[in-house]
């Protein structure tokens, strides 16, 4: 694309040159500040006024560039009577004053329609002094290079806020007003694009993990032969199986281990709830620590996760170690911990399963049901038949996944990469 015909030093560090007529100016200069509701999580409500709190700011679903109304909460409409300054309209920008990693400091919603919202909880309000349009704005606060002026100011260790002080000692680049419509329209038609193909992309991984979810369940109840005689297993989440497969209580087919240690060897790899990967039980390396009591688990066991058992965290172990108490520890006996592993990682094991939890903040499922609970069980030839045909299907839909993660992520790159050169005057769009 076409680039601008004359440059000029901005005198800021964060941006370096830019297009001759361009502006510098300071954020105080076109905001004034206020600040959301005081109000916590216990005053939202199913109607009532919007409201956007630090955590519909932080959400995915929030693109910094319009209301998005999947983000929106509600609040009493007597908040009207008493809290009017909160109410932010069009042109306005909702900053959330924390964020719990240091790229979401910056993370900010954008007013772009004319509608009674309120800023909520741990947020600070940018009103527009005048009413010209600021979504070019919107865009120049996505970027890294605008953010880094917050980041390098931004205190906290475990928590990263920011203040209008902070926010006060910000500059932007300012296009005359026809430029900055001009930009905010282009990068509109072209992010949308972007996005719709990313939503199509992550569509077909989510197609893909359903799809493998299917084959494991119809492997794992119906085995590979097609034209195998069957019969009703007499368990409705199993329903029919081969004439030949038998059914029993899994207390009957694997055994339950509990080894506790409270002396942590540090020697032996641990393994907490958020190191094993929703529905695929694959190993995820993170940073986890241990305090307390482990349990101890051996190479060939199966740890399945207990606590919100609807994530499906299901891991066959490789090595022997260590693992959250949060798990249940399984040896398979005589039979194929693969084909057992699968097994449990069903969705129909799972939802099962699901439904015997207790506790709502943080269910999880009762070891007693899960012991009793029937499985279907093939000759242990057909388990590993089972197991092997499996993984050869886990490999090609991971293969799969990968390139269009890849494709997900270069045009994620894309779409910043043109958000980054359209809003610094890089390329020339008017």
């Amino acid at each position: 694309m076409q680039q601008y015909e004359q440059y000029k030093d901005s005198g800021i560090d964060w941006i370096g040159q830019i297009p001759a007529h361009w502006e510098v100016k300071r954020l105080k200069n076109l905001f004034s500040y206020g600040k959301g509701l005081n109000i916590t999580k216990e005053n939202l409500q199913d109607t009532g006024v919007s409201v956007i709190n630090y955590g519909q700011v932080h959400s995915k679903l929030n693109l910094g560039t319009g209301v998005n109304e999947n983000i929106i909460k509600y609040v009493s409409k007597d908040y009207l009577m008493s809290d009017k300054k909160s109410l932010v309209r069009c042109n306005d920008f909702i900053f959330a004053d924390t964020s719990e990693d240091i790229l979401g400091v910056g993370n900010c919603a954008f007013i772009d329609i004319e509608s009674e919202i309120f800023a909520g909880y741990h947020t600070i309000v940018l009103k527009a002094i005048t009413d010209e349009p600021k979504k070019y704005l919107a865009y120049l606060f996505l970027t890294d290079m605008w953010r880094s002026q917050l980041r390098s100011k931004v205190a906290g260790i475990k928590v990263y806020s920011v203040t209008k002080s902070i926010l006060n000692t910000t500059t932007v680049i300012l296009p005359p007003l026809a430029e900055q419509k001009a930009i905010a329209n282009f990068l509109d038609t072209k992010c949308e694009q972007i996005d719709r193909a990313v939503a199509q992309k992550e569509k077909v991984v989510e197609l893909l993990n359903e799809r493998r979810q299917i084959l494991i369940q119809r492997a794992v109840t119906r085995g590979l032969n097609p034209d195998v005689e069957l019969r009703d297993s007499g368990i409705d989440w199993i329903g029919q199986i081969p004439a030949h497969w038998e059914v029993k209580r899994l207390k009957n087919v694997i055994s339950q281990l509990i080894i506790k240690e409270q002396s942590i060897n540090s020697s032996l790899m641990y393994i907490g709830m958020e190191n094993i990967e929703s529905w695929t039980g694959k190993y995820i390396l993170t940073e986890s620590t241990v305090e307390g009591l482990a349990n101890r688990f051996y190479k060939g066991n199966i740890l399945f996760g207990k606590l919100r058992p609807y994530l499906a965290k299901v891991f066959l172990a490789e090595n022997e170690g260590i693992c959250s108490t949060e798990f249940m520890v399984f040896d398979a006996r005589e039979n194929n911990e693969n084909y057992i592993q699968k097994l449990l990682i069903s969705s129909d094991f799972i939802s099962i399963v699901n439904a015997s939890t207790y506790g709502s903040k943080m269910p999880r499922a009762s070891v007693e049901f899960i012991n009793n609970t029937f499985l279907p069980l093939p000759p242990l030839a057909e388990q590993t038949a089972i197991a092997e045909y499996l993984d050869n299907v886990n490999e090609k839909i991971d293969r799969a996944i990968v390139l269009k993660r890849e494709e997900i992520e270069k045009l994620k790159e894309y779409k910043q990469t043109l958000i980054n050169s359209a809003v610094t005057g890089k390329i020339k769009i008017a």
